[in-house]
């Protein structure tokens, strides 16, 4: 039996920084005839050239071609690969995922197949329905990054139970033990 190969390999880049304890992320809006998604925010990315570039090289390049950030190599981080083959309805394409800290919310601009990009409060990205499986993707983020975001489902229980002591420091020792804190 022959072997068979992936349709194309993508690098999506999670460009974020911290303003006033609040965590941000760039996104990007895809074009309006893009063969996936249309008109669907995003992570910021694109597909490998292959022999032209590397498969730890390709997010800075992408990067610089969808928003015009330039991303020194030492500050991208890995988040995650993924492979559903069902995640792109152009075949199988396999995402490499990585984030990279930016000093402050660097002006970007959209450019190549997408119509605009946009720093969003990473409590609101997580509630967009993104892009192919991003959403998986930047929830992974936060704890490669070394930070957490707690789920309003605990923050609405924390709440909730606050007027019962009882009940407010079982839920703080759940926190403590989830890393939810």
């Amino acid at each position: 039996m022959p072997y068979k190969t992936i349709d194309g390999i993508t690098s999506s880049v999670i460009p974020f920084c911290v303003k006033d304890g609040i965590v941000f992320v760039l996104l990007g809006q895809r074009g309006k005839t893009s063969k996936a998604f249309a008109n669907a925010w995003g992570l910021v990315g694109g597909f490998l050239d292959p022999g032209a570039e590397s498969l730890d090289n390709a997010p800075r390049v992408n990067s610089k071609e969808e928003t015009g950030l330039e991303v020194p190599p030492d500050f991208m981080k890995l988040v995650t690969v993924q492979s559903d083959p069902k995640r792109d309805p152009r075949g199988q394409i396999i995402d490499t995922v990585w984030s990279t800290r930016i000093p402050s919310q660097l002006p970007a601009e959209a450019s190549d197949d997408l119509q605009e990009v946009a720093w969003r409060p990473l409590s609101h990205a997580l509630t967009m329905n993104l892009a192919f499986d991003h959403q998986s993707s930047l929830q992974r983020s936060p704890e490669i990054e070394g930070f957490s975001v707690v789920p309003k489902t605990i923050e609405w229980f924390v709440t909730l139970k606050a007027s019962n002591r009882a009940h407010f420091r079982a839920a703080a020792r759940y926190s403590e033990r989830s890393g939810l804190n």
